[in-house]
């Protein structure tokens, strides 16, 4: 599959499109929707949840038969975007992704959970975590 990309796409977000067609030539017909909305949502980049989302529900349903193109996607994701916390407690906290990303959380819903829940048990406030592209990038 030949990918059509504008400027505004950046190596990282190309280099993800093209682990993900690598899949989509070997998947079945099931597995072929997932794996296009992960596609488009990574061309549009943006919408770094929905990215996380689809990755996380691909990730679920295709790493065992795909498994070094979906530990390379959670190597791209995990340096290329960044976990951000807006707490009053703490400004401008970051927690590592790509630590996140070697566990196998359902949806980005429950990733921050978990990280709200290690908050509490540390006596830290309520948080709003985001994910954006990384300075990096």
């Amino acid at each position: 599959m030949a990918s059509q990309f504008t400027c505004s796409v950046s190596v990282w977000q190309r280099d993800a499109v093209c682990l993900v067609e690598q899949i989509l030539i070997q998947a079945r017909p099931g597995q072929v929707d997932l794996l296009m909305d992960l596609r488009a949502a990574l061309k549009s980049g943006g919408d770094w949840v929905r990215v996380m989302d689809l990755f996380l529900a691909c990730r679920r349903e295709l790493e065992q038969e795909h498994y070094l193109p979906f530990y390379r996607l959670r190597r791209l994701l995990g340096h290329w975007l960044a976990l951000e916390l807006r707490s009053e407690q703490d400004p401008e906290v970051r927690a590592d992704l790509r630590r996140l990303l070697r566990w196998k959380f359902a949806s980005f819903a429950q990733l921050t959970a978990a990280l709200d829940r290690e908050r509490f048990e540390h006596g830290r406030d309520a948080a709003v975590w985001s994910l954006v592209e990384s300075p990096a990038a």
